[in-house]
């Protein structure tokens, strides 16, 4: 539909959950989405009595300030079929993966020609109905100017960003997220009306 009349279909079709579509509902009224908190660079005492700020440690190169997001799912149990598929999700107690037509951006300062990034979500070409590097392509800035030359994506699920010209880089980018599916609770509000309140919390993951 093109939220808001954006060019970039930010949410513009219907969420994507371990390979289903939740074509019934399209995206659930209220469905909020936040960055964890513990995420979040916080302060470190030392012994003079200064203090010093420190970022959560990734293991690996990535972007100036990594993300790692949670849901909150209100939803309306339209379909058996998909409602089955959410319990598979849970069943597994593992990661899956979740399309909800987000999009993320993420910025590396300083990037010299060569460097190699990690993003901290893969890139959704493929992995959902419909969105791949035509429809949905990323887009890249060098110093706050889109510059289609300045980088590319590759890597599993083109989780790696190359970068070819120096300079402060970022992308804007439409995610997967690998997500745990939490906390199912359900309630019967009024006639044939059941619903099923989740959390779909990110993992960590990097390339």
């Amino acid at each position: 539909m093109g939220y808001l009349g954006w060019d970039s279909r930010y949410l513009s079709s219907v969420p994507h959950l371990d390979g289903v579509e939740w074509t019934e509902q399209g995206h659930p009224l209220g469905m909020t989405f936040n960055e964890a908190t513990e995420d979040e660079p916080f302060l470190i005492q030392v012994a003079s009595g200064e203090h010093v700020i420190q970022s959560v440690f990734a293991g690996v190169a990535t972007s100036d300030k990594p993300s790692r997001w949670i849901f909150e799912m209100p939803y309306q149990l339209i379909s058996e079929d998909s409602f089955r598929r959410l319990k598979m999700a849970e069943g597994k107690g593992e990661a899956v993966n979740f399309v909800p037509h987000l999009w993320e951006m993420e910025h590396f300062a300083g990037a010299g020609i060569g460097d190699i990034y990690s993003l901290c979500h893969p890139v959704a070409w493929t992995v959902a109905s419909g969105v791949t590097s035509v429809t949905h392509p990323a887009v890249f800035y060098k110093d706050g100017v889109i510059d289609t030359n300045c980088a590319a994506l590759s890597g599993t699920l083109s989780q790696t960003l190359t970068v070819a010209e120096a300079g402060d880089i970022a992308v804007w980018y439409m995610p997967v997220f690998r997500v745990m599916v939490k906390g199912l609770q359900s309630e019967f509000r009024d006639v044939n009306g059941a619903f099923c309140n989740f959390t779909l919390e990110e993992v960590r993951r990097y390339a």
